[in-house]
């Protein structure tokens, strides 16, 4: 009974971890809005979040299985981040980024008629 206790735990963790990593995927978001769309500042953030979300895979397979790689504990990283991704903590902070962008956006037409 206790191996299968321990792998249970073992798909939690995974589990949990994957919804960090869409977390995480998020805040790289709100970080993201004050920089615009262009090519290069997408393409910097995209690699940082890439970093960071390999940095927390990696830490994840640490912690729940002392860093070995099973078939399952990826499969429940990945559903962990559709999980997020579905969750409506998700369409919420969609909502807040398109409030955000709105904002920066009136902030920055002010900021050019008054330049003007």
């Amino acid at each position: 009974m206790g191996h299968v206790a321990e792998e249970i735990r073992i798909c939690l963790i995974s589990l949990y971890g994957g919804m960090l990593i869409g977390l995480i995927y998020d805040v790289s978001a709100f970080i993201r809005l004050p920089f615009g769309e262009g090519r290069l500042i997408s393409a910097v953030f995209d690699a940082l979040f890439y970093v960071a979300a390999g940095c927390m895979a990696a830490l994840i397979f640490l912690i729940a299985d002392e860093g070995r790689i099973r078939l399952y504990s990826v499969i429940c990283i990945f559903l962990g981040v559709l999980l997020y991704c579905r969750f409506p903590m998700r369409l919420i902070g969609a909502s807040i980024r398109h409030k955000l962008n709105a904002l920066i956006k009136s902030k920055k037409a002010a900021y050019r008629k008054n330049k003007a």
